[in-house]
């Protein structure tokens, strides 16, 4: 007997968040899945086709919910930030910070924003919260205004 489709499809850009926001909850939480071999068969899971039916058998429904409002966040954000990046944004940095940003992105050959924004930008886009960015969007127009 053929293995049932999953109803919800992992997408390719998906995976990488999918995997990540599960690797985040079993290293803070263990006990969320306190299966040994759901942890094995996880680490078969190769690929998006794997994980959904891999989700589908060792998720309870409440979990499943949460990874795919995790998916979506991160879906928005990535959109967002594709369609309107907005202007730049000035920040003022200690002076430690500043030398040692600067001297790893020379040492990168790329720009301080490059730097952040090649070291970074995959665990923002895991941020499980939509509303964090938000809120991380009016705490740097604030700053920005103010300074």
């Amino acid at each position: 007997m053929p293995e049932s489709t999953p109803r919800y499809v992992i997408t390719l850009d998906e995976y990488t968040d999918a995997r990540r926001y599960l690797q985040r909850k079993f290293a803070l939480q263990p006990e969320w899945i306190d299966s040994p071999e759901a942890v094995d068969e996880l680490r078969r899971a190769q690929g998006p086709d794997a994980l959904a039916p891999w989700c589908e058998k060792w998720l309870s429904a409440q979990q499943w919910r949460q990874l795919k409002a995790a998916l979506r966040a991160a879906r928005h954000r990535r959109r967002q930030h594709t369609r309107n990046p907005g202007p730049d944004i000035h920040l003022r940095l200690q002076r430690e910070a500043a030398l040692m940003l600067t001297a790893l992105a020379k040492h990168e050959g790329v720009t301080r924003s490059e730097f952040i924004l090649r070291h970074h930008r995959q665990h923002w886009l895991a941020l499980e919260d939509p509303d964090d960015d938000s809120q991380n969007a009016d705490l740097l127009t604030a700053t920005t205004r103010s300074e």
